[in-house]
């Protein structure tokens, strides 16, 4: 039987004392909210040092028992407007400072000894107020709101009001607290500083002439870049897992959220499933925080985190960014119910405004929120396919997860559901099970993931990357990994011309027969020659090897297939509507069936959405037009359940 989300709703807090607070909370309860979250800043609790004020909390837990609600604290510390301003005029207030100019933020800097001792403390206070006896019992879970702008597990990237300091998207380690770390980091990983020169190609006269680099440009290295995002978002992820296992120990039987977000920028310092996996650790979740309207890109940014928090054992949570609209409201519904999500957060302002005493739904967004609201229970996804992020090459061009993938995301989704997955996940056996991954558009790619890649398709799998050719980052014995998984082989060469694309003679390739005119293509000559020829150009050489433009490379049991084109529609030819999706829904289907392989099961009606779950299937109709869908329509825009 699945259970009911966890619908947390985000208030102002002192609702209790504004004219149209209980009016409000009416509401949310008639709209099945089950909580209502709080922030609960350092600096609002205890103003003065050792004198601690829970008055307006108090009163707002009050009213929440009246309506039969509970309550979700964000206790935040370490951000300027979470930090009070005894602790910063303080000399153990150390602030954060940027590499790029070397100025101080607002925020405290999470390498310093004096600020932990802090969380400590106003940890063991709030469990004392609120972790035991009857106030336990009317806190439905705890949300850590550990630094970055908003108390979310990341680095300052704009700042927040009310704040007169230095902000900006950067790397925030400038202080001797940090640099003392990276030191202390690189020369446990070298030992000494001719194995960091060996490493790196450079290295400074002596440890204490070692600083980070600002860009990949300053790096002496590639190697040296990724050393030190590694180490950057390696200390966030201590920094977390820190304030977890304290949460932990004063409140052993609460549930607790991490609180994170951004698109994992490499200057955010965020690694999502690292962040799962010490969350889970601890018996606790992740509430990630950075949806907005727009589905796809919904997904793609919660999606890793899911898929790391499930393979982990975990749970997670889906919050937007800010200001959604009616659309926004539905697909939010639907990416959690089918993302497997155990919480749902909501802000006040998006559903319900206050009217002086009153409160009233806000048009078309209340409407949206109560059709997906029988929808909204805990569920337990299936999946078969798996499209994967490389660290290394987001790390290099310092992208985060949208960068590249988002194109690919919107022309998969609508074929298949699918995990997000990444190097860690990769290495943690996360591929078991799965069908067919596709590889987000990367030049670089580590070679233990292209090993184990490999392993996947001799099982049976289907490799699938398009649009950019794969290297290794590191060749071992002198062979490119990714070269011998594609089929590109010693003399693969890339060669360009006005042509047009078709089938390749004998491929069982049924959807392809109308393809459309190229303007430029691009493809391969001189391919290994285990390569099946999917898609040529139609002219032929007078040397008789036709370029190819799609192929596969048989691997054990599986295969390895290469599209010189992108998978996202708009690109080349791909911008003919529905030809990428055709190539994707072959690729699963048609494909696997030549191999002998179980096809994947695809959407069954074209513009609903589809999510399989073990007791079910999810559809959402993507079109403003009403859909048939398993024998009921779908409105436009409408949500369904089907069981199996």
């Amino acid at each position: 039987m699945a259970s009911p989300l966890e619908v947390t709703i985000g208030m102002e807090k002192g609702f209790a004392a504004r004219p149209g607070g209980a009016a409000v909370l009416r509401r949310l309860v008639d709209m099945g909210a089950t909580s209502v979250e709080t922030y609960v800043r350092w600096i609002d609790f205890e103003p003065e040092q050792g004198r601690w004020d829970w008055s307006v909390f108090d009163a707002d837990l009050e009213a929440l028992r009246a309506h039969g609600l509970r309550w979700v604290p964000f206790l935040i510390a370490g951000p300027w407007y979470a930090t009070p301003e005894w602790f910063r005029r303080s000399e153990q207030s150390v602030f954060a400072r940027c590499l790029e100019h070397g100025r101080e933020t607002g925020t405290q800097s999470i390498w310093s000894p004096h600020l932990f001792p802090q969380v400590r403390r106003l940890m063991a206070a709030f469990a004392t107020r609120y972790g035991v006896g009857g106030a336990s019992e009317s806190v439905e879970s705890l949300l850590l709101g550990v630094t970055g702008d908003y108390g979310e597990a990341i680095f300052t990237v704009v700042g927040n009001w009310p704040g007169d300091y230095h902000g900006h998207a950067g790397y925030w380690c400038g202080d001797r607290y940090a640099l003392a770390d990276f030191r202390r980091w690189t020369q446990a990983r070298y030992g000494d500083l001719a194995g960091l020169r060996q490493a790196w190609g450079d290295a400074p006269s002596s440890w204490d002439g070692l600083t980070p680099p600002s860009s990949p440009p300053q790096a002496p290295s590639p190697r040296a870049w990724l050393d030190f995002v590694e180490w950057y978002r390696g200390a966030m992820t201590a920094w977390a897992e820190r304030w977890l296992v304290e949460a932990r120990t004063r409140l052993p039987g609460s549930e607790i959220y991490l609180c994170t977000g951004g698109d994992m920028t490499p200057s955010h310092g965020s690694d999502f499933s690292e962040q799962c996996r010490v969350a889970a650790a601890t018996g606790a979740g992740v509430r990630i925080t950075n949806e907005g309207s727009d589905y796809v890109q919904n997904l793609m940014l919660t999606r890793l985190a899911a898929s790391a928090a499930r393979h982990h054992g975990g749970f997670f949570g889906f919050e937007p960014a800010a200001t959604v609209n009616a659309t926004g409201i539905a697909v939010r519904e639907f990416n959690a119910t089918g993302s497997g999500a155990r919480q749902l957060h909501e802000y006040q302002g998006n559903v319900v405004a206050e009217r002086g005493t009153d409160a009233v739904l806000v048009p078309g967004a209340a409407e949206a929120w109560q059709r997906g609201l029988p929808c909204l229970t805990r569920r337990h996804p299936r999946y078969e396919v798996a499209l994967i992020h490389s660290l290394p090459d987001l790390a290099l061009r310092q992208a985060g997860i949208l960068g590249g993938a988002l194109g690919l995301a919107r022309t998969l989704r609508p074929v298949c559901d699918f995990e997000v997955l990444d190097d860690h996940l990769v290495a943690a056996g996360a591929l078991q099970g799965l069908r067919a991954v596709f590889l987000a558009p990367a030049r670089l790619w580590s070679a233990e993931t292209l090993r184990r890649l490999q392993g996947f398709a001799a099982e049976g799998g289907v490799v699938v990357a398009a649009g950019v050719r794969p290297e290794a980052l590191e060749n071992a014995g002198g062979a490119d990994a990714a070269a011998v998984l594609f089929g590109f082989g010693e003399r693969a060469e890339e060669v360009f011309g006005i042509s047009a694309v078709r089938p390749a003679d004998g491929a069982r390739t049924p959807e392809y027969a109308a393809l459309p005119p190229l303007h430029l293509a691009h493809a391969y000559r001189d391919l290994d020659p285990a390569a099946v020829p999917l898609l040529r150009v139609r002219h032929t050489p007078a040397s008789g090897q036709v370029p190819l433009v799609l192929w596969y490379r048989p691997w054990g049991r599986g295969a390895a297939v290469f599209h010189t084109g992108g998978l996202a529609s708009g690109d080349d030819w791909m911008a003919v509507p529905g030809a990428a999706e055709s190539i994707v829904r072959d690729l699963l289907q048609a494909l696997p069936r030549a191999l002998g392989l179980p096809e994947v099961e695809v959407a069954t009606t074209r513009g609903v959405v589809e999510t399989r779950t073990d007791d079910g299937v999810l559809g959402w109709n993507a079109t403003g037009a009403a859909r048939e869908w398993r024998g009921g329509e779908l409105g436009g825009g409408g949500r369904g359940e089907r069981r199996v």
